[in-house]
């Protein structure tokens, strides 16, 4: 499929974003060592439909979720309203432009009336996110926005959540148990390492969160001799989750490290465990993100 490719390049980063489908960043091409860092659409791009299925597109690249991920029915101020999965910007077009040495893109809400606007910047080996979002309501608006970046996994791929010591199953898992469950963080209880990639011939996923706030802010990726750093304002973006994919589904090979504004999932689930800041009428919510590549 023909769509219009927006690029954002430097002496060490080459990224590709498609505004059609929903901002989407396509590639971080990662030039000192040749290597793509994000999964690739195993069977290309299709313009999704408002309100589609997120299984039913690309699992690839790095989407933004708002106002949660899993799609729910949710009253609120004594309406019902229906949230699509995922949210509701990877499924629409962007307004995007190159602005100098940035890419600038805005998007606006369909369920709840704002604007979703991010900026995309390079810096030697460093990417820079900003965020905006404003609430146009008359009431709050309780959403909670959770970054959906798809590595590219390698067998014995390791990440680093410095300070973290417990974590909660987001999904039943069979070897791990229920969803809910409290499990001590990198080493379960039954010798199980929970933060290294293993085989693809596994067929397996998790899906798990740090248990609580996460006050570090900081999260690292490895993989042989490149390292990606992830950091930001834990005030700003308190928890963090990660999704890791061994086969197990849609033939992906692929983790997502996710720093969230709330926990987690729905936001039935997030007012529930107290975990949302909601947005005030007219106020205007900021947050940033960094990703740095280090090579060892």
């Amino acid at each position: 499929m023909n769509m219009e490719m927006l690029i954002l390049e430097n002496e060490w980063i080459k990224l590709v974003c498609y505004p059609s489908i929903g901002g989407k960043i396509a590639s971080i091409w990662y030039k000192p060592l040749s290597r793509e860092l994000l999964w690739q659409s195993q069977d290309g791009y299709k313009i999704p439909t408002y309100g589609a299925s997120f299984s039913d597109f690309d699992k690839s690249g790095i989407d933004e979720c708002f106002p949660m991920i899993d799609a729910e029915d949710l009253s609120w101020e004594g309406n019902t309203y229906r949230l699509p999965d995922h949210g509701e910007l990877w499924c629409q077009p962007w307004e995007m432009k190159k602005v100098d040495q940035s890419l600038w893109g805005k998007v606006s809400g369909k369920v709840w009336n704002y604007t979703f606007e991010r900026k995309l910047s390079l810096r030697d080996s460093t990417l820079y996110f900003e965020y905006k979002i404003q609430n146009n309501e008359l009431f709050d608006l309780p959403g909670f926005w959770t970054f959906h970046p798809l590595f590219a996994a390698s067998e014995a791929m390791t990440f680093e959540w410095p300070g973290c010591e417990s974590i909660e199953l987001a999904h039943p898992d069979a070897e791990l148990g229920p969803q809910g469950e409290l499990l001590s963080f990198p080493i379960g209880a039954d010798g199980n390492i929970l933060n290294r990639i293993r085989a693809y011939s596994e067929k397996k996923t998790r899906k798990f969160f740090h248990a609580g706030k996460y006050e570090s802010g900081t999260a690292f990726l490895h993989n042989s001799n490149l390292t990606i750093g992830l950091k930001w304002d834990p005030r700003q973006i308190p928890y963090l989750g990660a999704w890791i994919n061994e086969g197990g589904y849609e033939k992906g090979y692929n983790i997502a490290i996710e720093p969230s504004t709330g926990y987690y999932d729905t936001i039935k689930r997030a007012l529930a465990k107290h975990t949302i800041n909601p947005i005030k009428p007219k106020e205007i919510r900021t947050f940033w993100l960094e990703m740095k590549m280090i090579v060892s």
